[in-house]
């Protein structure tokens, strides 16, 4: 988001921009009965990310001429507290969420001196009680550790279906590490 805002990496800002995907329930069904590791998992894993992707590029070119569109969505609700209130009445309208993506560069150090550096780092927050389900922070510092945490709210997801999750998600994701295609 700096390229947009123009900020330098030494000032300190909150960048937000969000992106909604619709997975049509054959998607889920389909990644559900696929064997893990099978050419058919992999398939479904790819047109999804084509997916989000496409749907990223497109907010991000949205972006510089007409602004996130997570702050227009903002802008419109007169009333917070109300809306909040509301929101908690209603059924949840996604399932889960990835939030605080992103990977973090740490500026340059001058040569000679001792700064603080980061090897890596977490980003995560509460189950949300009128949002997702299901969240999942993903960050990295640049040319660290990916660091993925899970948030849910307790009595909304079983800890065994987050159990689950976590394990399918650490599988996978050492695996493209070790391979050049999950």
């Amino acid at each position: 988001m700096r390229r947009f805002t123009a900020l330098s990496m030494e000032e300190i800002a909150n960048h937000i921009s969000a992106v909604a995907f619709d997975l049509d329930s054959s998607i889920v069904e389909t990644a559900r009965l696929a064997e893990e590791g099978s050419e058919e998992e992999g398939k479904l894993i790819e047109n999804v990310a084509a997916e989000y992707t496409f749907s990223i590029n497109a907010e991000l070119e949205r972006i510089p001429s007409e602004g996130p569109e997570i702050l227009k969505a903002v802008s419109r609700i007169n009333d917070l507290d109300q809306w909040c209130q509301e929101a908690m009445k209603k059924k949840r309208d996604e399932t889960w969420e990835v939030s605080n993506l992103g990977v973090v560069k740490m500026p340059e150090e001058p040569e000679g001196t001792k700064v603080v550096s980061f090897e890596k780092m977490v980003f995560t927050q509460c189950g949300m009680v009128a949002g997702a389900a299901i969240g999942c922070s993903v960050v990295s510092v640049y040319g660290g550790p990916l660091v993925v945490s899970l948030h849910w709210q307790e009595g909304i997801v079983e800890e065994r279906i987050m159990k689950r999750l976590r394990d399918y998600l650490e599988r996978r994701l050492s695996k493209l590490g070790d391979e050049e295609s999950i």
